[in-house]
């Protein structure tokens, strides 16, 4: 997941992928009472990121800047949230499980188009064994043609199933 989008606010992530926190203020409102620096000086904030990086995930990262801000993982970017309000928090577990949604959808529709590819190539290639034999009889000719116009209305066929079915899914995305 790269780029969030809460509140209208463009969330950064960092190379390690995690999310702006000064980001998340801003699409908060930007109060002075919920600055990052205010939540991350809580004892509660500390231990959580301890239980965090006992999990082998990165904690907090905080880097200097015109590009920098304050970086953190999923999980703290929920507490942060829920210590803002009941209604942000909300919000941000909405706008993740959207993006997770999007992802489950376009991996979908990857595994469709890997599928459908093999079924087309395996389809071309049986009208061409079919072809060849064809040239091999010489007299047949009429049953070439007829051989090739067949293969091409499956494959016709097939390649729009594919893009409807794909269409379909990416409607749903929108």
């Amino acid at each position: 997941m790269k780029h969030l989008k809460v509140a209208q606010i463009e969330v950064k992530t960092n190379e390690a992928g995690m999310y702006c926190l000064n980001d998340l203020h801003k699409a908060s409102g930007a109060e002075r009472k919920h600055a990052p620096s205010d939540w991350l000086r809580s004892e509660a904030v500390k231990d959580l990121e301890q239980e965090i990086l006992n999990t082998g995930k990165c904690g907090i990262k905080t880097t200097a800047g015109r590009y920098g801000g304050t970086f953190v993982c999923k999980e703290m970017v929920y507490a942060y949230a829920m210590w803002i309000s009941p209604r942000f928090n909300l919000e941000v577990i909405d706008v993740f499980d959207k993006t997770n949604k999007a992802k489950s959808d376009i991996e979908s529709i990857a595994e469709n188009v890997k599928i459908a590819r093999k079924s087309l190539t395996s389809q071309i290639n049986k009208a061409s064994v079919n072809i060849a034999e064809l040239k091999g009889h010489g007299s047949s000719w009429g049953s070439y043609g007829a051989a090739i116009r067949r293969a091409k209305r499956e494959t016709v066929k097939e390649f729009e199933k594919l893009k409807d079915e794909i269409q379909l899914k990416l409607d749903l995305i929108s």
